[in-house]
């Protein structure tokens, strides 16, 4: 049962020279037999011409360092079909596909490798199958021979993922539903067995890209009938839906010869997975009834409709339904019984009376499987160092930069060996500098608890600054007119900013330096990025959708400069545009912030009309100047340099050493989809060894690089609790070695975990504090293996008190991991924490997401993107967020690998997704699997492999979402300790009006069961609150967790040292040991007796100090009251 090291690679090079049979029985390993899709009717010259032509990359490049091993009678979501003859049943399990025979036995493996193998069907004459596999990166077709053997790629799809082969009734096509990508409606397409671009069936884009995302006809599931007149099949309008409140799915038939579509079948519970029997009369399909789903039959000749099974597997019409709605199940060749698969097994089910029998099977499974990523670090010790300079502006002399960080403005002299020198008469919370056109002069932005002002001070620090705006406000982005008599802001109130309205009202003003009169220019909310270029009466502004505009400083004259897209998310349909972009001083470049990297792009002037530039398809010259990332970006005054930052590191070029890159003919991605049939992807079978997919790497030579760069280091003191502290007369249970400890001592010195043990048994200094704990229990603090920390509204602008972190101390939530944050702001939050300046939890975090837009073609440019995160932000965990194909995921992990990074995954409602992610070896898997129950294949693969799996239940994938539950059971909106650390507004618009579901209907409480199998097999498993409501949301969760057949110590566990494993932390957090982080929480109750206790605490210990939970006052070894909140006390007055 355990992961032993693959000795596949010594036994593929032993059966290369000796020429033996695969040590599997007649298991065909994928990667040396991948076949070019048209070898069947190439000719001689042709397949020599082609082979001329291989592309180096083909194929997965990750290669299995371990292997997952186990045996089991159950299996989760395996499609399966029986053969024509009747005596075989082939299915799939865990990427693999198996044979059995059709009464049962031992299945064989015939098809693995590490691609993801599944839904196999028989041919119509039973002599080939028909699956989808991403063995050559991407999800395709393939067809094979029966046994596996010689399996030759049929679709050419790049970027998308298909579903449900079903072949033809004369056995030439193969229909397929698939997706071109993103979470966009599916088609059904037809593929000759030979090959070709395939036939397009139904449309999801009727109008093309003006097709509504709600309105595009989503179809999936094919059935045809033998006559080979008609396919059903399922459909809808629209993807997947959270918190569904209907099933709109139903099933629909389409004439081929004709060309028309009829409604067959309507339910409440929807209908789904069509069958049709092979004399064309029945039709067997799925549906929901109550909480469950069923197999009905309809008559097609009477219409008659009745219930054939129930329960069977629970469809997937609540999520993205990757691998269908249901597994494929198949008619028997006589038409008299189904077989399909219920409950972990495999069932015939006779279509006369539903009698249900089982077809026992075992499987030994043997899995591949790429390097383990988890590792468990220490954080430094030392002064705390900066890890994010913010809005770096260059002198107009082009010799020193001025920025924030941790709140405070600083300039450096860009030369090597430089040090970053303190405006210390700007004063703290400023951010934002901007110089004037002659040097003389900066300008900034400050914001406290009471609102933000505009100031100008002068460049070389010996004056103190002036205020210039008036009324307070939240200001951003400040920039000197050109003659300097004005100051161009974005100005917003401080009401609609310290609700955290994204969208809130925001007008560009001119503030007058001398008087500080606004004078509002522009109003509206949809432009930032606010600069000024050559011409002096006007401001330039970036508006997103619409593009780089400028408009006279009185309004007036709006003018349309240049677009800039490029690839998007993977919910993309379409080139979306750049984050930011600025245009040079003189007009005719501009610097633009797409797919995660800063964009010099030539911009023609035309007409005077705003030209776009496609970046993958540019009719202009670009350059892509950095190479690892940007955060923030600038031209100098004079257009002559570019100074861009990641992180805590400034870069600067010169723009006459820029070397154009000319416009390329074709887009490359495109032209991949169109190459794949068009390239030998033949091997040998004498050939074992796979295709080398980074032989090209192998040869690249590290160029020098055109920019220059400069490592900016603020270092200020980390906070260090002294003192030592005694807890005496608890109930310890420290989650570690020791267990649990009654009437316990607890030596705290310094912030560390000293010693635990029996009252009496431990050396107490003297000068120890001894506080009396009798009757309360203690455990390590909360450790949130999934976060969310927001404050998307204030970007760059960082707050006093962090309302986030305050309220997560204050319910025991003392570390976590924010995956995925959105903005790199939390890494100042996190450093301001460290350095004592705020109260807060330990925040981890991953920074901003890894995404699909993210360019990542090689292994090189991921070791370049992942590199941002491990030098620059100094993190040690980055999400990868849905990133692309099966190849960019791999190229991650390997990426992973050779940087020392821990990387996590978006679970993105698709189990097929996630189960390659356990395979490939991620760190994590952020949400559940939206599959349920799990069964011993499932459970085994993510137990061996050792992902962290936190399936975030308050969100749950797959159904209603539980925080609903814990909404409209409790009352949470008139909690005290809530509505002292949550702002108002927030509270309200969380508790007030939320949907009302029933118990039955949720699914959390099966989703729980099924991550507790994991963890007792020997897996980990998180608690993720998620961001859904920050502290007692936390609990939530845990309760949530507890809701089925865990215990509360396995939620404990969870809760504490699995979590802090899973993030990389187990060696500073999760337990109570000697030599870790003084973090825990004192109850009241015992959670060991009922979960829910955890919410009834006492007191909690964040990094050696002790704070009153309800105030978040420090108790020891300081006595510190936190200050008033902007947002406590600010109900109307009422009348009296």
């Amino acid at each position: 049962m355990a992961i032993v090291k693959s000795k596949k690679t010594q036994i593929i090079a032993l059966l290369a020279t000796s020429f033996l049979v695969a040590p599997i029985a007649n298991a065909q390993d994928f990667n040396a037999q991948i076949l070019h899709p048209d070898q069947g009717v190439q000719s001689a010259d042709e397949a020599a011409s082609e082979d001329k032509k291989k592309d180096k990359k083909k194929g997965l490049p990750l290669k299995a360092t371990r292997s997952v091993t186990f045996e089991t009678d159950e299996v989760t979501w395996a499609s399966l079909d029986i053969s024509p003859d009747g005596q075989t049943i082939i299915f799939e399990l865990l990427g693999d596909l198996y044979t059995m025979p059709s009464t049962g036995g031992e299945a064989t493996a015939i098809v693995t490798g590490m691609g993801f193998q599944s839904q196999p069907v028989y041919s119509p004459d039973g002599k080939q199958i028909a699956f989808l596999s991403d063995q050559d990166g991407s999800e395709n077709l393939y067809i094979a021979n029966a046994d596996g053997s010689k399996p030759k790629k049929r679709s050419s799809m790049s970027k998308g993922d298909g579903m449900s082969p079903a072949w033809s009734a004369d056995g030439n096509y193969v229909f397929i539903s698939q997706i071109s990508g993103g979470i966009g409606a599916n088609e059904i397409w037809m593929y000759h067995k030979l090959g070709g671009k395939g036939v397009q069936i139904t449309k999801s884009k009727p109008k093309g890209d003006k097709t509504p995302r709600d309105k595009q006809p989503n179809a999936q599931g094919v059935s045809p009938s033998a006559d080979g007149r008609y396919l059903y099949y399922a459909t809808r309008l629209g993807g997947f839906q959270y918190n569904m409140t209907n099933f709109p799915w139903r099933i629909v038939r389409r004439d081929l010869h004709e060309g028309t579509t009829d409604t067959i079948v309507t339910a409440y519970g929807g209908a789904v997975r069509p069958q049709i029997s092979p004399d064309g009369k029945t039709l067997v399909y799925g549906t929901r009834f109550e909480a469950q789903t069923g197999l009905r039959v309809r008559d097609l000749q009477t219409g008659e409709d009745r219930w054939l099974a129930y329960p069977v597997t629970r469809d997937d019409q609540e999520s993205r339904a990757t691998r269908d709605l249901l597994p494929a199940y198949s008619f028997t060749p006589d038409g008299r019984a189904i077989i399909t698969t219920s409950g972990g097994k495999i069932e015939r089910i006779d279509l006369a009376d539903g009698a249900r029998s089982n077809i026992p099977f075992t499987a030994k499974v043997n899995i591949d499987v790429g390097p383990s990523l988890i590792n468990q670090t220490k954080d430094a010790t030392g002064p705390v160092i900066a890890r994010m300079i913010q809005r770096p502006a260059l002198a107009p002399s082009g010799d020193f930069a001025v920025f924030s960080a941790l709140g405070e403005l600083y300039s450096m002299a860009l030369q090597a060996d430089a040090k970053p020198v303190k405006l210390a008469r700007a004063g703290t919370n400023v951010f934002q500098p901007s110089w004037s056109r002659d040097g003389k002069y900066l300008t900034f932005v400050s914001w406290t608890t009471k609102g933000g002002h505009v100031w100008r001070m002068r460049a070389n620090g010996r004056s103190r600054p002036e205020q210039i705006s008036k009324i307070s406000g939240y200001y951003t982005e400040p920039n000197f007119t050109p003659d300097g008599s004005e100051i161009v802001v974005i100005r917003a109130s401080n009401d609609q900013f310290n609700e955290s309205a994204p969208n809130a009202q925001r007008d560009l003003i001119a503030l007058n330096i001398k008087s500080g009169v606004p004078r509002v220019i522009l109003p509206g909310s949809n432009f930032n990025t606010v600069h000024f270029g050559n011409a002096p009466d006007r401001v330039y502004l970036y508006g997103g959708e619409s593009g780089l505009f400028s408009i006279r400083l009185d309004g007036t004259d709006r003018r349309d400069h240049v677009k800039v897209t490029g690839a998007g998310f993977y919910s993309a349909t379409k080139p979306v545009p750049a984050r930011d972009i600025r245009l040079s001083p003189n007009g005719q470049y501009a610097l633009a912030r797409s797919q995660e990297q800063l964009q010099l792009v030539a911009v023609p002037t035309i007409n005077r009309k705003a030209i776009t530039i496609n970046l993958a398809k540019p009719a202009v010259p670009l350059n892509t100047l950095s190479d690892i990332g940007v955060d923030y970006f600038d031209w100098s005054k004079d257009g002559q340099s570019i100074i861009w930052s990641v992180g805590s590191t400034i870069y600067t070029q010169a723009l006459d050493e820029v070397v154009w890159v000319k416009p390329e003919k074709e887009d490359k991605d495109e032209k991949a989809g169109e190459d794949d049939q068009n390239k030998d992807e033949a091997a040998e079978e004498s050939k074992a060894e796979p295709p080398e997919a980074d032989a090209d790497e192998e040869d690249e030579k590290e160029e020098p690089k055109p920019y220059k760069s400069f490592k900016v280091d603020v270092v200020v003191p980390r906070d260090n609790p002294e003192g030592s502290l005694l807890l005496r007369g608890a109930t310890v249970i420290t989650m570690g070695a020791q267990g649990t400890i009654e009437n316990a001592d607890l030596l705290i010195t310094n912030g560390r975990f000293v010693a635990v043990g029996e009252e009496g048994s431990l050396t107490i200094p003297d000068d120890a504090e001894t506080r009396d704990m009798t009757g309360k229990f203690i455990t390590p603090g909360f450790v949130d293996s999934h976060a969310h920390w927001r404050n998307w509204s204030r970007n760059e602008v960082i707050e006093e008190h962090f309302w986030p972190f305050l309220a997560n101390v204050a319910y025991g939530v003392t570390s976590g991991l924010d995956v995925q944050t959105g903005t790199t702001d939390i890494f100042v939050y996190q450093d301001l924490v460290e350095a004592g300046r705020i109260i807060g939890l330990r925040a981890w975090s991953t920074g901003p997401g890894v995404f699909s837009d993210t360019a990542i073609e090689s292994k090189k440019q991921a070791v370049n993107v992942l590199t941002r995160y491990k030098e620059n932000y100094r993190t040690k965990n980055i999400k990868a967020y849905i990133t692309g194909n099966r190849k960019r995921r791999q190229y991650i992990v390997q990426a992973a690998k050779e940087v020392g990074i821990m990387p996590t995954t978006e679970g993105g409602l698709d189990a097929k997704l996630d189960l390659t992610h356990m395979i490939d070896g991620f760190a994590g898997n952020e949400h559940n699997l939206p599959i349920i129950p799990l069964y011993k294949d499932v459970v085994q693969l993510a137990a061996q492999t050792g992902i962290g799996y936190t399936p975030t239940l308050l969100v749950t994938y797959g159904g209603p979402w539980a925080e609903n539950y814990f909404y409209t059971r409790m009352n949470p909106h008139d909690d005290p300790k809530m509505n002292r650390f949550m702002p108002h507004s927030i509270l309200d618009s969380s508790t007030k009006r939320r949907p009302w579901v029933r118990d039955e209907e949720y699914a959390f409480t099966r989703v729980a069961d099924s991550a507790i199998k994991i963890q007792r097999a020997g897996g980990r498993i998180g608690i993720g609150s998620h961001g859904q409501f920050q502290g007692l949301g936390y609990h939530w969760e845990m309760w949530a967790l507890g809701s089925g057949n865990a215990t509360p110590m396995e939620v404990l566990k969870a809760a504490t040292i699995d979590s802090a494993h899973i993030i990389g932390h187990g060696d500073e957090v999760g337990s109570i040991e000697p030599d870790k982080f003084a973090d825990l929480v004192i109850m009241n109750a015992d959670p060991r007796e009922d979960i829910k206790n955890t919410v009834d605490i006492y007191r909690v210990m964040m990094n050696g100090r002790l704070y009153n939970d309800d105030t978040l006052e420090e108790i020891w070894p300081r006595q510190r009251t936190l200050p008033k909140l902007w947002y406590q006390d600010q109900a109307p007055m009422e009348e009296k």
